[in-house]
């Protein structure tokens, strides 16, 4: 079985169903990273990485909060790189500029404040902000003493940081709060 994966014509259709699947792929990440959602910063990020990946480093953490659809088309990606015959951003035909733009895009929203992630629990979403994880924090070291207003915004969103974190959510999704300054 082995022998059929390193056969000329094995890696010769491999190679053509990754151009095949790549490029459109390509194509469609390049349109998303123009936008300005979070997946569109994590699309726009993965695509740089492939052109300046010692100033944008790509954490394949990120590829969890991606919807289905555009996970996918990261690994065509790869898989497109990992057979390209030419440069991967040649197959967009873009100018070297366009990718200059959107690589100061990507480090201009870096050194901003970061873009909020959004986590999915039984149906509902949550915006995982500094008070959030702030509330989640404060399970983890058992302090149970939410600091803010009663019936704010705030309020709110810290305790649903700690009840979450409280409950197990996170970690059976892959967040742990431990980690976060």
């Amino acid at each position: 079985m082995t022998a059929y994966y390193n056969s000329p014509s094995f890696l010769k259709l491999y190679e053509k169903t990754s151009h095949d699947a790549g490029i459109p792929a390509l194509e469609r990440l390049y349109d998303l990273a123009q936008g300005e959602s979070r997946e569109a910063y994590i699309a726009g990020l993965f695509i740089v990485n492939f052109y300046k990946g010692s100033k944008c480093l790509f954490n394949l953490q990120f590829l969890k909060e991606l919807q289905p659809r555009t996970l996918m088309d990261c690994i065509s990606v790869i898989h497109l790189e990992y057979n390209a015959r030419q440069e991967i951003f040649d197959y967009l035909g873009i100018k070297v500029s366009d990718l200059e733009k959107l690589t100061y895009r990507i480090l201009k929203k870096q050194a901003s404040k970061p873009i909020p992630r959004e986590i999915i629990i039984d149906g509902h979403s949550y915006i995982i902000d500094l008070t959030y994880n702030a509330g989640a924090k404060a399970c983890i070291e058992k302090n149970s003493s939410n600091p803010h207003r009663a019936f704010s915004k705030k309020n709110l969103q810290w305790q649903f940081g700690y009840d979450n974190e409280f409950d197990g959510h996170h970690k059976a999704q892959g967040y742990y709060f431990e980690e976060i300054d």
